[in-house]
C-alpha cells in the first residue's frame, strides 16, 4: 500500500540519439551564433553599398546587434559561463568579433569532445 498506482514509471527515459540536453543546447545556441555572425556581416555589406541603403538598414542592423547579443547570453548559459563580460565586450568593435570567435571555438570543441560531427554552420542535432 506504501507506492502511489497513479505514479509515472520511475525509469528514467533514454535518449534515443545519445545526445544529451545540455549538448543539444550548445548545439542549438551556437547555430543561432553562427547566423547572427553571418547576418552581420552580411548587414555590414550591405551598409557599406549605398547612402540610401545604409539609412534603410540602420534599424536591420540594430536588430542583429540585439540579436547577436542573445545568442551569445543563450550560448554562455548552455556552456555554462559566465555571460556578463561576453556581452559586455559586444559592445566594442572588433573586439566583439574576437569574442564571437572564440565563443564558438568552445562551443566547438566542446560539441566534438561529445562526439558529434561540427561543419560551418555547426552541429546538426
Amino acid at each position: 500500500m506504501d507506492q502511489n498506482p497513479y505514479a509515472g514509471p520511475g525509469a528514467v527515459a533514454a535518449d534515443p540519439q545519445g545526445v544529451g540536453m545540455n549538448t543539444h543546447d550548445v548545439a542549438k545556441a551556437q547555430r543561432m551564433l553562427l547566423l547572427s555572425i553571418l547576418a552581420s556581416l552580411v548587414g555590414n555589406v550591405l551598409m557599406n553599398t549605398n547612402a540610401l541603403v545604409g539609412v534603410l538598414m540602420i534599424p536591420v542592423a540594430l536588430a542583429i546587434a540585439v540579436f547577436s547579443i542573445w545568442c551569445v547570453y543563450k550560448l554562455c548559459k548552455a556552456l555554462s559561463l559566465g555571460p556578463v563580460l561576453w556581452i559586455i565586450a559586444m559592445f566594442i568593435p572588433l573586439i566583439n568579433l574576437i569574442c564571437l570567435v572564440i565563443l564558438n571555438q568552445k562551443a566547438t570543441t566542446y560539441l566534438k569532445s561529445q562526439g558529434l560531427k561540427v561543419g560551418l554552420l555547426g552541429a546538426k542535432v
